[in-house]
């Protein structure tokens, strides 16, 4: 606005340079429409007083302007701010375009980062990330000494529901019981599918008892959960290995394998049981 101003000041009180101003003043109308960053409305506004703050300017008598140079002036001006605004919109659909495409690169920068950690179907960790997750925290656990467990999943007679109702089935029970662990656990524990119908939930900073109580908790919520497939109705339960981490632990490995090992004898000593 101060150059514009400026501009129509010196055109006023100089009319003997109208010849040389011009060049500047079709510069200052491309410039306005093209270099400065505001929205259209703020770059319309000023170029269009500006454009007819100088051929009103040049109309004056005083001027001493020949019609032929006058009315070459407003061409030269009316072509200006055909080549800035044709130059401008093609400038902003390109940006715009520019936009779209990295927003659509980023979309699918975060799709494919959270497809490599997470499981399709059930939508938490898979196992990679799970145990990647779990391995830093028994590091944690190794130096500053602060307790976790690890509780081992298997849903029990799963092969029964893909038998007897289909794999679609299978996945919609897989999905339910992601989602009822998923609902009662704190954003820092973590959860994650480990095999067809495994999952693993690891409980930073919580002692052993209270794990038993969240266990038996989803235990009995898992048995009362309902699912249908062609309006029949059908459940499932789960059997669940629970161990804390111990000093002798060498690695996660460790505490793994004793959960799993407690797993495998609640499975054989009748399912749907928290083994400790």
């Amino acid at each position: 606005l101060g150059v514009i101003f400026l501009t129509l000041y010196i055109d006023s009180t100089r009319p003997d340079i109208w010849f040389y101003s011009v060049p500047i003043n079709l510069v200052i109308i491309i410039g306005l429409i093209i270099a400065v960053p505001n929205k259209l409305i703020f770059r319309a506004i000023p170029v269009f007083i500006f454009s007819i703050g100088v051929i009103i300017e040049h109309l004056r008598p005083e001027q001493g302007i020949h019609p032929v140079g006058f009315r070459s002036m407003a061409i030269a001006i009316v072509i200006a701010n055909v080549i800035g605004w044709t130059a401008s919109i093609r400038m902003y659909r390109y940006r715009r375009d520019q936009f779209k495409a990295q927003r659509e690169e980023n979309r699918l920068r975060k799709q494919v980062e959270f497809l490599a950690t997470h499981d399709s179907l059930t939508q938490i960790y898979n196992r990679h990330q799970f145990m990647e997750l779990t391995n830093i925290e028994f590091q944690r656990y190794k130096r500053y000494h602060h307790s976790f467990v690890l509780l081992l999943f298997d849903l029990d007679d799963f092969k029964l529901v893909n038998d007897n109702y289909g794999h679609r089935a299978g996945d919609l029970t897989l999905q339910k019981f992601s989602s009822l662990v998923a609902s009662q656990i704190r954003q820092t524990d973590i959860f994650g599918r480990i095999g067809g119908e495994e999952f693993a939930l690891l409980l930073p900073e919580t002692c052993k008892e209270c794990a038993i109580r969240i266990a038996n908790r989803i235990r009995k919520d898992c048995e009362q959960l309902v699912l249908t497939r062609d309006n029949e109705i059908f459940h499932i339960t789960t059997s669940i290995g629970l161990s804390q981490v111990q000093t002798t632990d060498g690695s996660l490995e460790d505490t793994y394998e004793r959960a799993d090992k407690l797993l495998y004898q609640d499975k054989k000593d009748g399912r749907n049981r928290v083994a400790y």
